[in-house]
C-alpha cells in the first residue's frame, strides 16, 4: 500500500473521520456528492481513502454535514497526509531503491501479477544492465546521486527471485515499439531481448508482445501493474494504489489488450525479429 494512501485508511485516520462525519449527518453518499455538486464516486473515493481531499473538500464536507468546527482538525490530518505523500515522493527521487524494495516485498506477497507496459521492458524482465540505463536516466532527471543506482539495480535484480516460484503466475504485456526502443545501445538491447526468450520458456510466465501492426479494441494509455485485486500506477513523481472497481477496470484493460497481442511462439519471433534488427548496422 503507498504510504499516503496508509495514512488515509488507518483506523481513525482522515478517511475514517470523513465517513463518520457524513454518517452522523444522517447524509447518504449521493445526496452528499448532490450538495456538494460532486460526482458520487468522489465522496466515495475520499472516505474510503482512495483519493487525497484537498484543502477545501474538506472545509465543505464539514460544514454540509454540519460540522464546521472539526474542519481545523482534520486539515491537521490532511497536513500529515501530504507529509507522508512527499517523503514518497523524495524517496522515488533519490534514484527509487527504497521503492524498488516496498515493491519487492508486495510481489512476494501476491500470487497472481499482470504488468501492462507501453515505454520499456517490464521491471521484473530487465537485465541489469538494462535496469542500470533505465536508472540513470532517472536519476540524472530527478537530479539525484549516480550512487543510487546500484542499489535501486540490486533490488530490482532480487524482486525478480519471485518469477522463478512457480507457485505465482506473471502476465507481461508490451509493445513491440519497445523492442527496438533505445535503451543502453545495441549490445544492451540483445543482452534484453535474449533474456526475454530465455524467460517466455517458464510456464509460470506469459510474456505478450503487441505487434505494431494489430488492430487493436483499446489503444494502450498507460503502464500498470496487477497484483491480485489492487492496481498500481507509478509515475515520474508518484506512486497510485487502485482498488475495487477501479482494479476491475485496469483487468479488463488487460484482457483487452492480451487478446490482441501475441504470446508463446508468436510473440518469441517478434523477439526474435528486433535482435535481427538489433544486429543490423546503421
Amino acid at each position: 500500500m503507498q504510504p499516503a494512501e496508509d495514512q488515509l485508511k488507518r483506523p481513525g485516520g482522515l478517511a475514517e473521520r470523513l465517513y463518520s462525519m457524513r454518517q452522523a449527518a444522517g447524509l447518504p453518499t449521493g445526496e452528499l456528492a448532490r450538495r456538494l455538486g460532486w460526482p458520487a464516486s468522489k465522496v466515495s473515493k475520499l472516505q474510503n481513502g482512495q483519493q487525497i481531499p484537498t484543502a477545501p473538500d474538506i472545509a465543505v464536507w464539514a460544514q454540509e454535514c454540519g460540522q464546521p468546527g472539526d474542519a481545523d482538525e482534520l486539515l491537521d490530518m490532511l497536513a500529515q497526509v501530504h507529509a507522508v505523500h512527499w517523503q514518497w515522493r523524495h524517496r522515488l527521487r533519490r534514484g527509487h531503491a527504497a521503492a524498488q524494495e516496498d515493491l519487492d516485498q508486495a510481489v512476494r506477497r501476491t500470487k497472481r501479477i499482470r504488468v501492462v507496459e507501453v515505454s520499456v521492458i517490464p521491471g521484473l524482465l530487465q537485465t541489469p544492465d538494462y535496469a542500470r540505463a533505465i536508472f540513470t536516466m532517472s536519476a540524472e532527471l530527478h537530479q539525484s546521486s549516480p550512487d543510487e543506482v546500484e542499489p535501486a539495480v540490486a533490488a530490482r535484480m532480487r524482486r525478480q527471485e519471485a518469477l522463478y516460484d512457480t507457485s505465482r503466475k506473471f502476465e507481461f504485456i508490451f509493445t513491440e515499439g519497445i523492442l527496438r526502443r533505445w535503451v543502453g545501445g545495441p549490445q544492451v538491447m540483445l543482452g534484453q531481448l535474449d533474456r526475454l526468450l530465455t524467460l517466455s520458456a517458464l510456464g509460470n510466465i506469459t510474456i505478450a508482445v503487441i505487434p505494431d501492426n494489430a488492430k487493436l479494441r483499446l489503444i494502450p494509455g498507460e503502464s500498470f501493474m496487477i497484483l491480485d485485486d489492487r492496481a498500481i500506477l507509478e509515475t515520474w513523481v508518484s506512486e497510485d494504489t487502485l482498488h475495487g472497481d477501479e482494479t476491475g477496470l485496469y483487468g479488463r484493460v488487460a484482457d483487452a489488450l492480451m487478446a490482441d497481442a501475441a504470446t508463446g511462439d508468436a510473440a518469441r519471433q517478434l523477439i526474435t525479429n528486433a535482435g535481427e534488427w538489433w544486429r543490423t548496422p546503421r
